[in-house]
């Protein structure tokens, strides 16, 4: 028996609570505390948190003695019942840990089984992590139709689920199982039959259409009933290996009203123990059961069950039906999307700050900001599928834990990394604003404050050349390090929505080298004239423009270059149509173009009727210009209108740092129109043989190849943060900085950025609901890298060096903290040599004595250049962890810290732990 409940959908998180979840989690504890024999699983630890906080004393008391005696059984643990297509899988594992934690604490257990029945498609990231975290076993639901029904007919709905690099499955490798039909009610996964299923959907809750229900059990017909229902049990039993099968008794928001658990109970138990009792009837054996106990009784049996890798991408219910391909909500809201991940990176550097400057005090404080974050991971929040004033709520959560992570990161540096300084952050929550670049604070110089100190927080474990953008309200500023000048450079700000540059905010772009986990102080000076050391740009375009600060220079052609040092990008009509290396007599072929589909799908699905060319229509008013070409010392850009609804500024760096490596886009998407998706098309010369590769959630990647058989939007799969083309000579990577969906068409990559839609899709939104897209920044990184080595049948399961850096800076940006007084040098940390194939997942503190480091080593793919940096050194990778602890003992624990194993006494066992790529260990350690 179960009540799927998500934390938000048709109705709010409180709503919700309020109208549905209080009443069934008071009925559950009243009801398996009277029936010794009734089971109930629940899988959303944020509305069971929600309820501790206003149960009494007894029905606490109660709750906890139906866990201990596992009548109810906490499926996953997890915060929420998480989307699989979109998230990044740091976002996935704090989201686990703040359920596991929460269970542990108050339930004393770890769960051992996962409830994940309604995400939109299965991938390989949650079976990984929940394998990493003691869960051994797992129910899924959503799998594409056709492929059900042939996992069906071949009995293969029973699978061991492996990891592409682990596919002998040797480790963290669930035994899985699939709902047998589409869905998680009675009415649809009983049996075959719905007719049938129907009748066993019971209670005033029932919302399945039905002429008849067997809600009146009694001697007279429950041998009818029985047979009936039997015989729906034992068409199930041919899709599985084995002679148990799991069947679900539940819907949406069900068991809320006493009726619902009595009826269902008495008539069950009824059917049950009339069975029961005629062994040589039915030859079955039935039962109320938990999760637990069904894979229990599966692993009796002794079956060796298959061994599948590969994910369920996109999801289909029906490939003939009107909207089948779930492949819309991969970009719908891409926002909320972006929001997200800013307010993950903002977290994830409070987190690493409160450990080295060892402050465990923030984390309670920050506790319930953790949550809303973890919140916004569900199903129906980051794929942006709920009502409008749902996402609302969503958003508004987010902008409140962003505020909070900023008062925590305030509070950690006034009290522990430069003391009695007053800070403010000038890395603030997106705004829909006219310009394109909403999460800058401007620093304002006066006459009566003609400097300011900056902290810069690196989030990162290498040494790196970092590229700081501030916005300033005058462009003679001279950069200080140490008192000593650097070399900055003044770029305009384009307001689009005057089609002009602005004479009053300008960019201020300066390089800065950052150690490990380095906090860093810069000094900003206002001084009378420009100072040499801080170059105002060149500014080219063929529209009059007025500037006191620019060298404003007339365009008289359609085509413009921008270099550096490594390579040459030539534009036409403002958009890249080609690349030249240095050193190299030809070009390449890289255009970068946009287009629109005409979509008339909704929230979820995706369903092309053909391109478009109305994309006339901003939601912002702006005003159309030439474009705009930016050129300086150590950046250059390229700032084009391509329409109405999106703008572009490509991007050039030349500060002989890691980021002049690639070609950096910020789209600014003000999409008006309604019923169309945008796509960013990138055409080149590499010949991927309609083959490409997604990342899996950020762990690693994925090959996909074009099926040419379904339409255009069946071959979209999911994009958490990057995705690449190749041959044997080259590889195009380009990383995205929210999550997206991506394709290819011979030899283009397509990559969605935005969509609005007037109409619905059927899948629990109204008409309208899908129509609002707020205008928003879009970040993405082009890498194009030549290999020096190659094997056609080389299987690429992972970044080169360079594309993992460049994703670790576009995901985790330096912290930039505002001072109030001048400081000196700020706290340092110790002295750490980390190794650059070692990845730093997160360290943070589980409660206020006791900090988690997650781990993993990485196999960067050999067959291209690498960054030149120490590798494999478990030696000073030992000691910097020992920097964390404070050199307490490190306790082998499992990936949520719930489980702890053995100690780590030296770094001959963390170079063992360490030998399998990809593996991600966990670390614990107490404080004294």
């Amino acid at each position: 028996m179960h009540s799927h409940v998500d934390p938000g959908w048709l109705s709010t998180f409180e709503e919700y609570f309020e109208q549905k979840v209080h009443s069934i989690l008071n009925l559950t504890v009243h009801h398996l505390s009277k029936n010794p024999d009734m089971r109930f699983i629940w899988s959303e630890m944020s509305f069971l948190e929600r309820w501790w906080r206003v149960a009494d004393d007894d029905q606490k008391q109660k709750m906890r003695q139906i866990v201990k005696d596992r009548k109810l059984e906490l499926t996953g643990g997890a915060w929420v019942m998480t989307d699989e297509a979109t998230p990044f899988f740091w976002g996935t594992i704090d989201n686990m840990i703040e359920g596991h934690h929460f269970v542990k604490k108050t339930f004393n257990i770890v769960p051992t089984t996962s409830w994940s029945v309604d995400p939109f498609g299965h991938g390989l990231m949650i079976p990984y992590l929940l394998s990493e975290s003691r869960i051994s076993s797992m129910v899924i639901g959503r799998l594409d139709a056709d492929l059900k029904a042939e996992l069906r007919k071949k009995r293969l709905l029973l699978f061991n689920w492996a990891q592409p690099w682990d596919e002998n499955g040797n480790s963290a490798t669930p035994l899985v199982t699939a709902l047998p039909r589409t869905y998680y009610t009675t009415a649809d996964s009983c049996g075959t039959n719905p007719t049938v299923c129907c009748m066993f959907d019971l209670g005033p809750s029932a919302r399945s259409y039905c002429t008849k229900r067997a809600n009146d059990v009694n001697d007279a017909n429950v041998d009818s009933y029985a047979k009936q229902l039997t015989d729906q049990y034992r068409q199930l039993s041919p899709f599985y290996l084995g002679n148990t099968v799991l069947v679900p008794v539940g819907d949406d928001f069900f068991f809320s009203k006493d009726a619902d658990w009595t009826v269902t109970h008495s008539n069950y138990k009824k059917i049950f123990d009339y069975v029961n009792s005629n062994q040589q009837k039915f030859n079955m054996k039935v039962q109320f059961s938990t999760v637990e106990e069904y894979f229990q009784k599966v692993s009796e049996a002794n079956v060796s069950f298959p061994l599948f890798t590969g994910d369920f991408f996109p999801y289909t219910e029906d490939k003939s039906g009107t909207y089948p391909y779930w492949t819309g909500f991969y970009v719908h809201m891409p926002f909320f999307k972006r929001a997200e991940r800013l307010t993950e990176g903002k977290l994830r550097a409070i987190d690493f700050m409160s450990v080295l400057s060892n402050f465990a005090d923030v984390t309670e404080n920050i506790r319930p900001a953790r949550r809303d974050l973890a919140l916004c991971q569900h199903h129906d929040s980051i794929t942006g599928t709920s009502k409008p004033h749902v996402m609302i709520d969503y958003q508004t959560r987010l902008r409140n834990a962003f505020s909070k992570f900023d008062e925590a990161m305030k509070e950690i540096v006034e009290r522990k990394i430069s003391p009695n300084a007053k800070s403010s952050s000038l890395l603030i929550f997106p705004q829909e604003s006219p310009d394109g670049i909403s999460n800058l604070n401007s620093i304002v110089f006066t006459s009566e404050k003609k400097s300011h100190d900056l902290l810069i927080f690196h989030q990162g474990s290498q040494y790196v050349k970092q590229k700081i953008t501030l916005r300033v309200n005058d462009p003679r500023i001279l950069v200080l390090q140490n008192e000593n000048p650097i070399e900055a450079q003044i770029l305009p700000v384009m307001n689009f929505k005057e089609g002009q540059i602005s004479n009053s905010i300008y960019e201020l772009v300066f390089f800065v080298q950052l150690g490990p986990f380095e906090a860093k102080n810069i000094h900003l000076d206002w001084i009378l004239d420009q100072p040499k050391t801080t170059t105002p740009s060149m500014v080219f375009s063929s529209k009059s423009m007025n500037s006191s600060c620019f060298i404003l220079m007339n365009l008289n052609s359609t085509k413009f270059s921008l270099s550096n040092r490594h390579f040459s990008v030539q534009f036409e009509d403002g958009l890249i149509a080609s690349m030249k290396k240095a050193g190299e007599n030809t070009s390449t072929v890289l255009q970068v173009t946009f287009k629109g589909y005409l979509d008339r799908g909704g929230a979820y699905t995706f369903v092309s009727n053909g391109p478009s060319s109305n994309m006339h229509r901003g939601q912002i008013q702006t005003v159309p210009f030439t474009p705009i070409f930016v050129v300086g010392p150590i950046v250059s850009k390229a700032i084009t209108r391509t329409s109405a609804s999106l703008f572009q500024t490509a991007i050039i760096d030349n500060g002989d740092a890691l980021s002049d490596l690639g070609i950096h886009l910020e789209l600014f998407s003000n999409q008006g129109d309604l019923d169309i998706t945008q796509m960013m098309v990138i055409k080149t010369n590499i010949r991927n043989q309609d083959e490409f590769h997604t990342d899996v959630n950020g762990m690693y990647f994925l090959k996909r190849k074009i099926n040419k058989e379904v339409a255009f939007e069946g071959n979209i799969y999911p994009v958490a943060s990057s995705v690449f083309v190749e041959d044997e000579d080259s590889r195009l990577t380009v990383l995205s900085g929210q999550p997206t969906g991506a394709t290819v068409d011979k030899n283009m990559l397509e990559i969605m950025l935005d969509r609005r839609l007037s109409g619905e899709d059927g899948k629990g939104l109204s008409r309208g609901d899908a129509s609002h897209s707020p205008p928003s920044l879009l970040k993405f990184d082009l890498l194009f890298e030549s290999k020096n080595s190659s094997s056609k049948d080389n299987y690429s399961v992972f970044f080169s060096s360079l594309s993992y850096f460049a994703l670790q800076n576009l995901l985790y940006p330096p912290e930039l903290l505002l001072l109030k007084e001048k400081q000196k040098e700020t706290e340092s940390w110790g002295n750490f040599k980390w190794s650059c194939n070692i990845e730093l997942i997160n360290i943070r503190y589980l409660d206020e004595q006791t900090g988690l480091i997650l781990l993993r080593r990485l196999p960067f793919d050999q067959t291209l250049p690498q960054v030149k940096c120490l590798e494999d050194d478990f030696k000073n990778l030992y000691n910097g962890l020992l920097l964390f602890s404070k050199k307490t003992p490190l306790i082998l624990t499992s990936l949520t810290g719930t489980v702890d194993e053995s100690m780590i006494v030296d770094e001959k066992i963390l170079e063992n732990l360490l030998k399998v790529p990809l593996k991600i260990l966990a670390l614990k350690f107490i404080l004294d």
